[in-house]
């Protein structure tokens, strides 16, 4: 399978990480991949010293002085990646684990579907609620997280690369988004699953009903609702109802902070100070009191 789609790298985003989790990633990662790529944003020193032992032989640690944003970490694997001649790149973050045959499987559908024009793939992912796609087959679909995305060299060279003044939060739909209006497809592979983790997700029961609560810090609520700004002003009507559905579950997020959430008020105004710097194209890293 190798032979016939060329040389695959994986790139692996972390930030102070656990490294048992990189251990146990790299385990099912490493005899699917000819490369892999740590791009490490800032970390302490304890585990740039663990990072460096698990690349010595056979992997790249590339590292940031500070957190520079998921964005800027993927471009700095891609075009490392590019650099070394893959043909594939495979985008992940430290909380991702892959099953293992998990690249040749998503291959293999690639190679006996009928889709034309596929430059990235997907597989199904995990959240607190199961599996986050129902589909039973392959198909294309508008968007997805970037963790776990095959993506082609050549997808790269035709669109450009992540948009780093996003920072974080909405980097995947824009990248999936820029690729759809090129008419290059992304493609689920809904059979393959990546165990992923995304924040620090809490459930709570509503009227006998379970409720999953985002709780993330203040400043991750900023760039979710400054970005999807930017998302709706440049792709609605490319994605019109991709676009409504993600302004009903901006609109629940909201409804749960109020709800569920503590520091409620810092999570509004924050949301709140996103929406307008969204509307007034003011992107980039968010100063905060520890930002350097």
């Amino acid at each position: 399978m190798r032979e016939n789609i060329g040389k695959i790298c994986a790139i692996l985003v972390t930030f102070n990480p656990k490294i048992i989790d990189i251990k146990n990633s790299l385990e099912t990662l490493i005899p699917q991949v000819n490369q892999f790529i740590i791009v490490d944003n800032g970390s302490n020193k304890k585990v740039i010293k663990e990072l460096k032992s698990l690349t010595k032989k056979t992997g790249l640690l590339i590292k940031n002085n500070e957190n520079k944003g998921l964005a800027t970490a993927l471009n700095i694997g891609v075009n490392a990646a590019i650099k070394f001649k893959n043909q594939w790149v495979l985008t992940l973050d430290h909380d991702s684990v892959c099953s293992s045959n998990m690249i040749k499987k998503m291959f293999n559908a690639m190679e006996v579907s009928n889709f034309k024009n596929v430059g990235i793939l997907a597989p199904n992912y995990t959240t607190k609620k199961g599996l986050v796609y129902k589909q039973k087959n392959a198909c294309i679909i508008p968007t997805t997280i970037t963790s776990g995305q095959i993506v082609s060299s050549e997808t790269f060279s035709k669109i450009g690369f992540y948009k780093e003044d996003l920072f974080i939060e909405g980097i995947d739909h824009d990248f999936c988004f820029r690729a759809l209006s090129r008419g290059i497809q992304t493609l689920l592979i809904p059979e393959v699953v990546l165990k992923q983790r995304i924040g620090v997700p809490i459930v709570k029961n509503f009227f006998g009903k379970k409720i999953i609560i985002s709780n993330q810090k203040p400043e991750r609520y900023y760039y979710l609702f400054r970005n999807s700004i930017y998302l709706y002003k440049n792709f609605s009507i490319l994605v019109p109802k991709w676009i409504i559905r993600n302004i009903f579950m901006n609109i629940g997020v909201i409804i749960k902070i109020i709800l569920f959430e503590k520091k409620r008020l810092k999570k509004i105004l924050m949301i709140l100070k996103g929406i307008i710097d969204g509307i007034s194209n003011r992107f980039g890293k968010i100063k905060t009191k520890n930002t350097k």
